[in-house]
């Protein structure tokens, strides 16, 4: 029997100082002793600590730190069937949103939602020739009695029947992460951050292993951010605000106090008598998987709302863990197919049977009857057996002409086999002998300047039936033809063109000689020109690579520094364990070996960050100097290059004004000078984005923009 996995995570919020004397962490980090609050207050204390036993405190953890150890391998068991619950709750402010979601944060400072959206559809991407996987997504928020649906508009009050929420089915990753996006902006909040309502966010996964006979599982994951607990000092919230977020943590622990009293399969005399919100969540509490996370603050402030958070965890972790649950169900297509299957398979042995035995000598025969004897003849023509077999079968009318049908598709298949290959080497050589002539053209005579078609682009066409002379080739260039789009990786980015990698253009131009050639010749003429752009690109790609290199040392020292800090930390808690606060001769505190040592080292780290981090700066203003320099120089060479292309298509013909005679400018495939225009601003081109993360990073940007990305939305009652 299969029993549930309760696991209690604790998760520190970071304080500039914090206390060591009422709060103590072991340095496996499993174990926290919280002082007695009747022990503080005494005048002789004695030093009572409370005990807890967890399994692991996050102590100025990142998420992705967090997300792997909280969530290991829950993904791939709740696709077994089995339901997951994550539960954040705390005193206000102490992280909860933080660690739950962080959707106004960057985004590889996401939360545990996005990140494990992500995973199940990578997931449903390994699994999707094996498993058929659909996924549903619901949002509410549960505020005393009254439940809202996160995911429709106003007004979004609902009547919530049991555990039967409205969903809407996400057919991809980023359809997920915008419905979260909107349920997180419909969020009621009476501060920036404080919340008044606890919101249960439900991932329903209904999986189909087409591998495995009945295998359907329907299960939940159940991320709950509950509402900050406060005491009735506590100003940060009105009194209706703080009497429904305690009601609801409240509720919480009713039911886990009747938890083991009561059936898991029979729960409702339980949760009829508490609340929607434990109605709701209540089956999941009791026979699924659960991640329960404390937020607490280690301030003497906080002593006893943290030792009434870390009581909640202790209490669920010491209760008789049930038998697991697994949402299985009958899958009624599978079952249909299989019986089918038998069916079939019961009446072929029947039919077999009876030809064996030689009962068989009808006239009229059946598909199945024909199917058998078609099979007994590939098998002879296999030489798999021999005649006997065969002609105890069926008569030989009707043997043969089936063994003639065979061969006639046999002999067809080979046939267009080998056209196919024939066709296949015929369209290799003439792709090659074309290719051996364009490189023949290509290094005998310049090559001829082509549109996206293969066809030389037509500027203009005249609406009148006189030839128009080629010298008026250069006034058309001038007002229409020199044109180009500028191909970057974002609008961001510097226009700076490395020796890596040359800028594309896009030209339509009428001139039969390569701009490529132009330029070369422009440069040819003008020497200090190249030489002088060549020099500027050299520095800036120079300053490229010093502003790099300084912002790689910066980051590599400052994170020596944060690891020389955690380790002086804990060098002052050893010695507190060991030697407590002891007084030297000169009124100073006295140090251990390891914590002086530890000083010197951060000291000496403080000392290369604060360089490093000005030799940054320094590099990277120089850099954008640079990047303005080039600019600016590259512009008034392209300029000049203008010039000489204007100076160059210098006609005696002088045309008269393409508006003033109705004459417009089409192009070879019929579209206008203005359509032109118009797809040549449009169609700008972006270098796509090379991996997943960068694809899925951008997403998660655009979201945070169309949402507001540090807006709080703040709703009266």
């Amino acid at each position: 029997m299969v029993r549930r996995e309760v696991k209690f995570f604790v998760r520190i919020f970071p304080t500039v100082k914090r206390d060591i004397v009422n709060f103590k962490i072991d340095n496996n980090r499993k174990i926290i002793h919280v002082r007695s609050p009747p022990d503080v207050k005494k005048y002789h204390p004695k030093f009572i600590y409370w005990e807890f036993v967890t399994d692991g405190v996050f102590c100025n953890s990142c998420q992705d730190e967090v997300y792997k150890e909280v969530v290991e391998g829950l993904v791939h068991r709740a696709l077994e069937g089995e339901r997951v619950m994550f539960l954040a709750y705390g005193s206000t402010a102490t992280g909860k949103t933080y660690t739950m979601t962080n959707l106004r944060a960057r985004y590889e400072h996401r939360g545990i939602i996005p990140r494990i959206i992500r995973d199940l559809y990578r997931k449903r991407e390994e699994l999707n020739e094996v498993a058929k996987i659909s996924i549903y997504l619901s949002c509410l928020e549960f505020e005393g009695t009254i439940v809202r649906d996160l995911l429709k508009n106003e007004p979004n009050k609902i009547s919530l029947k049991r555990d039967l929420a409205p969903m809407v089915k996400c057919g991809c990753e980023a359809e997920a992460l915008r419905l979260i996006f909107d349920g997180e902006s419909r969020r009621k909040y009476v501060k920036s951050f404080a919340s008044c309502s606890t919101v249960v966010t439900t991932i329903h996964v209904n999986c189909l292993w087409l591998s495995k006979s009945n295998s359907y599982f329907s299960s939940k994951i159940q991320l709950v951010d509950m509402a900050g607990t406060e005491s009735i000092s506590s100003k940060a919230r009105s009194d209706a605000d703080q009497i429904a977020s305690n009601m609801a943590m409240y509720s919480l622990n009713y039911v886990l106090a009747n938890a083991s009293t009561v059936n898991s399969l029979d729960d409702k005399a339980t949760f009829a008598r508490a609340s929607p919100f434990t109605e709701f969540i209540g089956q999941t509490l009791l026979t699924g998987n659960i991640r329960l996370i404390a937020h607490v603050r280690l301030t003497e402030k906080y002593l006893l709302p943290t030792l009434t958070t870390l009581r909640l965890g202790a209490n669920l972790k010491k209760l008789p863990a049930p038998e697991l649950v697994y949402e299985r169900k009958p899958n009624k297509f599978l079952v249909i197919q299989n019986l089918q299957d038998e069916n079939s398979r019961l009446k072929e042995q029947l039919l077999l049977n009876e030809l064996l035995k030689g009962e068989y000598r009808g006239e009229k025969v059946s598909q199945e009857e024909i199917n058998h004897i078609v099979r007994v003849a590939e098998a002879y023509l296999h030489e798999r057996i021999d005649e006997v077999p065969v002609m105890s079968v069926t008569h030989y009318s009707l043997i043969l002409p089936l063994i003639r049908n065979i061969y006639k598709t046999d002999m067809n298949d080979l046939k267009r086999k080998e056209a196919m290959e024939r066709a296949a080497e015929r369209e290799a050589a003439i792709t090659k002998k074309t290719r051996d002539i364009v490189e023949t053209q290509r290094t005998s005579r310049p090559l001829k300047r082509v549109d996206s078609k293969g066809s030389k682009t037509k500027l203009f066409k005249s609406s009148s039936k006189s030839k128009v002379s080629t010298r008026s080739t250069g006034n058309m260039i001038q007002k229409r033809s020199t044109m180009s789009v500028r191909s970057t990786s974002s609008s961001n980015e510097s226009p700076l063109r490395t020796p890596d990698k040359e800028p594309s253009y896009l030209y339509l131009d009428a001139d039969d000689t390569v701009r490529d050639s132009l330029w070369q010749e422009f440069f040819r003429r003008y020497p200090e020109l190249d030489r002088t752009l060549r020099q500027h690109r050299i520095q800036v790609l120079t300053a490229l690579r010093n502003k790099e290199d300084a912002s790689i040392k910066a980051v590599r020292l400052r994170c020596e520094l944060d690891s020389a800090l955690v380790r002086l930390e804990d060098a002052h808690w050893k010695r507190k364990a060991t030697l407590g606060e002891r007084i030297g001769p000169d009124g100073i505190e006295m140090q251990s070996e390891l914590e002086r040592n530890a000083e010197l080292v951060v000291e000496e780290l403080t000392k290369e960050y604060m360089s490093s981090r000005e030799l940054a700066a320094s590099t990277h203003a120089k850099y954008l100097d640079l990047v303005t320099m080039y600019n600016s120089f590259n512009e008034s060479v392209r300029l000049e290059f203008q010039d000489y292309m204007n100076k160059i298509y210098t006609t005696t013909l002088i045309l008269p004004e393409v508006d003033n005679e109705g004459i417009k400018l089409v192009s070879a495939d019929g579209r206008t000078g203005e359509v032109i225009d118009q797809q040549l601003r449009t169609d700008v081109a972006h270098n796509e984005p090379e991996t997943e993360e960068e694809q899925a990073m951008i997403y998660y940007e655009h979201l945070q923009r169309s949402h507001g990305k540090n807006s709080v939305h703040f709703r009266n009652k």
